[in-house]
């Protein structure tokens, strides 16, 4: 009779839990207020409640950065329209509240002539007798950067200093959907989509015409690899004339914008020439180390960009 009343008790346990995971994220008018200015600063009202929904549904705060709201060029529409990426941490949860999640093998490498060629990931599901296996490829997934003094394309920072930890977080993103796909379907990591957002041809919707790819990429410049759009003069003039550096920080666009981004490294670097000693100057190398990646990346050379635990040196001449 107590065995049965533990298993009952635990069985409803369970259901609470998972009924809860698929209730959707409700956020206060201030949480609204607070994620379309520092998240989706130029989004329409039309736009943004659908950014919104979309977090609500899938559970992801904007606010813990596990899912990020960026602009991307719609090759059908000849336009920009406003889509939604998540972060890996983010899809981790997803799988996590199902209650069927039930862990993953090690990322398995494949190399050829010393480069790296694809990368696999195993994903466990309780009710499964075999795992999700995601594999995604070097050459289809690498962000490329243009590089300033031979004109070449080379991959990006992150991908050149951490190809490994990069390519393992694609592929456990599609073995993550496979094993989710009503949960995680639709859903891309930034490390996904990070190659996508330099190509003006590329399509984030399904069924591109055919004759799509033969139209002329929209005019962007060639120069710029970082992909999202430019901030506008209003928004880097706000972050210049910000009346604190937390002010400042909190008007930084979610997705990687070269003005604004500019901004607040002309601001960091007025605060860095004011330090004196060695403790002053890593206390000013610790603010810019707290900043996003793609942000970090524009500060004069030579300068370390940190991320997922790592140090990224940026090499002189690597556009952000």
């Amino acid at each position: 009779m107590t065995m049965q009343l533990h298993t009952d008790a635990a069985m409803h346990r369970a259901a609470r839990a998972v009924a809860a995971a698929y209730t959707p994220l409700e956020f206060s008018e201030e949480q609204r207020r607070m994620i379309r200015e520092t998240f989706a600063n130029g989004a329409s009202d039309s736009e943004f409640a659908v950014l919104m929904e979309v977090a609500r549904a899938r559970r992801l705060s904007p606010l813990l950065r596990q899912i990020h709201f960026v602009k991307r060029w719609d090759s059908l529409n000849r336009r920009e329209v406003w889509s939604v990426q998540a972060s890996i941490d983010g899809l981790r949860a997803i799988a996590e509240r199902t209650g069927l999640y039930d862990g993953q093998d090690e990322p398995e490498f494949i190399e050829a002539d010393g480069h790296l060629v694809a990368c696999k990931v195993r994903v466990h599901r309780k009710d499964w007798t075999r795992p999700a296996v995601g594999v995604a490829y070097w050459d289809e997934y690498v962000q490329m950067a243009r590089d300033k003094a031979t004109g070449k394309e080379r991959p990006a920072a992150m991908w050149a200093r951490m190809p490994h930890v990069m390519l393992a977080k694609c592929a456990e993103s599609i073995a993550l959907r496979k094993a989710f796909p009503e949960d995680i379907g639709g859903i891309y990591s930034a490390e996904e989509m990070a190659q996508a957002q330099g190509d003006g041809q590329r399509l984030e919707v399904v069924d591109e015409p055919a004759n799509d790819a033969a139209e002329a990429p929209p005019s962007k410049p060639a120069e710029l690899p970082a992909p999202a759009p430019r901030a506008s003069d209003a928004l880097a003039k706000a972050i210049g004339a910000a009346k604190s550096w937390d002010a400042a920080v909190a008007l930084l666009p979610a997705q990687p914008d070269r003005a604004a981004g500019l901004a607040l490294v002309e601001r960091w670097q007025k605060r860095a020439a004011k330090a004196t000693d060695a403790t002053s100057a890593a206390k000013a190398r610790a603010v810019l180390d707290a900043l996003p990646a793609w942000v970090r990346e524009l500060a004069p050379a030579p300068e370390a960009a940190a991320s997922d635990g790592y140090t990224v040196e940026r090499e002189p001449g690597e556009e952000g």
